[in-house]
């Protein structure tokens, strides 16, 4: 194998590594985000993608994963899509829909998957409610 091959290899390598690492601080960040979602208090993956500043889709995937090991710990249910919809259905672990999760926390989803009340039970996902250690991305970005 030439050297320049072994190069290109060990590039490709660090890259995956770096991607990786990305990756991993990017969940620990939207995990973090949505922990300290409060019972009865909603937000949007759209504002979790601003304050974070990673794409709506990354935020979207992370939240939607099955084989994650730290879902049920987290309230994923808390997290609408645009303007207080009920996005596809998703069901936790026993099987419960989003909108059952979301009647447990004190909230009414009405019409078409809609939240009446979203705008009194939406909060801004901030600095002030989410710790700084699991924000290193946010801490990055708010750097540049």
């Amino acid at each position: 194998m030439s050297m320049m091959m072994l190069d290109a290899r060990a590039s490709l390598f660090g890259h995956a590594l770096a991607i990786k690492a990305t990756y991993t601080r990017m969940n620990a960040d939207v995990l973090a985000v949505v922990r300290s979602i409060p019972a009865g208090r909603l937000t949007t993956v759209d504002a979790i993608s601003t304050f974070l500043g990673v794409p709506v889709r990354h935020v979207t995937f992370l939240l939607a994963r099955r084989f994650d090991p730290d879902r049920e710990s987290v309230p994923w249910h808390r997290v609408l899509a645009h303007r207080g919809a009920i996005g596809r259905v998703l069901f936790d672990a026993s099987g419960r829909t989003q909108a059952d999760l979301l009647a447990d926390d004190g909230v009414t989803v009405g019409y078409r998957g809609r939240v009446a009340e979203f705008n009194a039970r939406y909060v801004e996902p901030s600095t002030e409610t989410v710790s700084y250690t699991h924000l290193r991305a946010h801490e990055t970005k708010a750097n540049l």
